[in-house]
């Protein structure tokens, strides 16, 4: 009679030990999940910084606004300031002053005070102002009997015709002056004079040297009132 054989045993199992991970595995994870953090952090942060400053820069370029109340208490209106306007300059062009214009000749003269000195030193004055063409001055210093003999006529007299002839003249040379009689009111003056023209020709003396003088209160003034051969 057949036996079969018996069924074979299971081999004893034996007990799986645990798996063991290395250590280096488990730190190059945690650092990636770490600098993982820092960059979403950082792209934040400067998402963040970015949009701040752009808010700043736009809100700075934007006028001012104000406030108008209309003459209805509930309405209210906002309007924008208006653009300040650029500053005005203020400062004077440049002015060229052409060549052919020349300034005034220097006074060194004081009429008011030196023709009320002495009536020689105003003879001097005189013919001092004339020679550097301040007839301004001189043309008020001739009595109106004067400019009628020497400068004709009334009522305007000649003053173009007085003007013309000093401008021939380039300046006037003393000899002599003194004053021969004086009182309150009138003076008689011998003044020696040699005319200078442009041209650099020089006159003899004049031949007319008596100045007859007249003093005028009001200007407190010695002018001349006359001029002749004799006293």
């Amino acid at each position: 009679m057949y036996t079969p054989p018996p069924p074979p045993q299971d081999e004893p199992t034996l007990p799986q030990q645990p798996r063991i991970r290395p250590i280096w595995l488990i730190g190059g994870t945690a650092a990636l999940v770490i600098l993982g953090v820092c960059a979403l952090i950082s792209v934040a942060a400067a998402a963040l910084l970015i949009w701040f400053s752009s808010s700043i820069s736009s809100s700075s370029n934007i006028p001012p606004t104000r406030v108008v109340v209309a003459q209805n208490p509930t309405q209210v209106l906002t309007a924008v300031a208006p653009t300040p306007l650029p500053p005005i300059n203020t400062a004077l062009p440049f002015v060229t002053v052409p060549s052919f214009v020349t300034a005034p000749p220097f006074v060194t003269a004081t009429p008011a005070l030196s023709l009320s000195a002495a009536p020689d030193q105003a003879v001097r004055s005189y013919f001092q102002l004339v020679s550097q063409k301040r007839y301004d001055l001189t043309w008020p210093l001739l009595t109106n009997a004067f400019k009628q003999k020497f400068n004709c006529c009334a009522p305007n007299y000649d003053y173009l015709g007085y003007i013309t002839w000093w401008n021939s003249v380039n300046h006037v040379d003393f000899g002599t002056v003194s004053t021969i009689s004086q009182d309150a009111n009138r003076a008689i003056v011998y003044a020696e004079l040699y005319y200078v023209m442009n041209t650099g020709a020089r006159s003899g003396v004049d031949s007319n040297p008596y100045f007859e003088l007249l003093y005028d209160s009001f200007s407190a003034t010695w002018q001349l009132n006359d001029k002749r051969a004799a006293p």
